[in-house]
């Protein structure tokens, strides 16, 4: 199995800093160094690399300590502090590290958001088929679980699985059938999407979104997108059930950040 990058710069850092750490043994000096924690040493330009190499790993490593770096010396649960840090690598490589820490946050956000998302279809489903409510709270409860699974949820155009993780590419490869598609219209493009956008100078064709884009910017897109939907599909309701299924389905629209048709 090929080893990522942060997994490299691991090992790295241990045969250097190992080295770092006899030599204080040898000579008691720290001008240089990092002391991060107790017993623990690292050289600057060593700090510096796996810092740069942090920045590009899998969010899945960025997670584990909340966007903070952990200690690649041992196994710790502890991140590294800020303070002993910033004062051992350029001022760049710490700002690109920080803003790691909001990237994951808002990722956090967006996945409990989605979360919460999936736990109201789910309840929309049991409470349908116990169909303990009246005909017309039935109704109701059908037109919000459309709006919910198949507006405000989305998902691959091929096998219908929810996506949840946007990295900064809108081109999208599917966790389930490897379907490449576009992040904003949602067209199957094969096995590759990249070509929808760069046939249009690297913007989707129909949305208008750009190929590469911050997750909050990428958000905002979705949104517009999602309420124009929403406001086709109001228009199909019929209109003894059109305010009040507005009405039940606003609560879950402004959790989204999602604007309600006037």
């Amino acid at each position: 199995m090929r080893r990522s990058q942060l997994q490299r710069q691991h090992h790295r850092l241990r045969l250097r800093c190992e080295i770092v750490i006899v030599a204080l043994t040898v000579f008691p000096s720290t001008k240089g160094h990092c002391v991060l924690e107790r017993g623990t040493f690292f050289c600057a330009s060593c700090l510096t690399n796996f810092l740069t190499a942090f920045k590009t790993a899998e969010y899945a490593e960025q997670k584990k300590g909340k966007g903070r770096a952990l200690c690649p010396m041992k196994d710790s649960e502890t991140p590294f502090s800020d303070g002993a840090i910033v004062a051992f690598v350029p001022q760049d490589v710490f700002d690109d590290y920080l803003q790691i820490r909001i990237k994951v946050a808002e990722q956090g956000i967006q996945e409990q958001m989605e979360k919460e998302n999936r736990d109201k279809i789910e309840e929309l489903k049991e409470k349908l088929a116990a169909a303990t409510g009246s005909a017309e709270q039935n109704e109701l409860d059908k037109h919000r679980l459309r709006i919910i699974d198949d507006i405000f949820t989305l998902k691959c155009p091929r096998c219908k699985l929810a996506f949840l993780d946007y990295e900064n590419c809108s081109a999208i490869s599917c966790a389930g059938c490897k379907c490449g598609f576009c992040s904003y219209c949602l067209e199957d493009c094969g096995a590759d999407a990249h070509q929808h956008f760069y046939k249009n100078k690297s913007k989707c064709p129909v949305e208008g979104g750009p190929l590469f884009i911050d997750l909050p910017t990428w958000q905002t897109y979705q949104n517009k997108r999602k309420g124009r939907l929403l406001c086709e599909y109001l228009a199909t309701v019929p209109e003894g059930l059109r305010a009040k299924v507005a009405e039940l389905c606003a609560p879950d629209a402004k959790d989204l950040g999602i604007k309600m048709p006037e």
